[in-house]
């Protein structure tokens, strides 16, 4: 599986486009975020694992006013969806589950998507941090996604909120992701030259 990687990557590196990870404590929602995004079907399910091999889209950011006025339909990207962490996991494991996520060293954006409706979503979140912080990827510019926010009930997720830079979602609904979208749009803005499609859809994938 890690030749296989490999073999994408170098064919990826020929039209480099911006790479944009989903990370994530396990069941956070990330393939189901990936989905709703890219307009996919990858397996989505409640169980350690569900996703093993890492699933990449391309994606066109909508445009913004001022690119929309000069012509442009948006700037495409790469999504990927990556393993679920999860914390004490097993010595003779850790070598493989970490080479699931080599594609994170090619990554100009996280997306740390954490389940908002979890009463250990602080540990979740460490427990993340971690395994990034000893794959030396702390400076991996991040956007922290608190998802689930449909079904957060009163006085949940207090630490995830926006006094915490998060940014609030629902996958499964679609809500808040017109927001999410902007704010990757602009954390590239930051990283990355733009990549603009001119005269093509305003959304696609493949």
């Amino acid at each position: 599986m890690q030749s296989q990687r490999e073999l994408r990557r170098q064919k990826r590196k020929g039209v480099p486009l911006p790479l944009i990870a989903i990370v994530g404590y396990t069941n956070a929602g990330k393939s189901t975020l990936f989905n709703a995004i890219t307009n996919s079907s990858e397996l989505a399910e409640n169980k350690l694992f569900a996703t093993l091999e890492p699933s990449q889209r391309r994606y066109v950011l909508p445009p913004t006013e001022e690119e929309s006025l000069l012509g442009a339909y948006g700037s495409p990207v790469i999504f990927t969806d990556t393993v679920g962490f999860i914390r004490s996991l097993p010595e003779e494991l850790r070598n493989a589950f970490r080479a699931t996520l080599e594609e994170l060293y090619e990554a100009h954006l996280l997306l740390h998507v954490v389940d908002g409706s979890s009463p250990y979503a602080e540990e979740q979140i460490k427990a993340v941090e971690k395994v990034l912080t000893e794959m030396e990827l702390s400076d991996v510019p991040r956007l922290l996604v608190r998802n689930k926010c449909d079904v957060v009930s009163s006085g949940q997720g207090v630490l995830l909120g926006e006094d915490a830079g998060a940014i609030s979602i629902s996958a499964r609904t679609g809500k808040g992701l017109d927001s999410l979208i902007t704010a990757i749009r602009g954390e590239l803005s930051s990283i990355v030259p733009s990549t603009h499609d001119y005269g093509a859809s305003a959304r696609w994938n493949d």
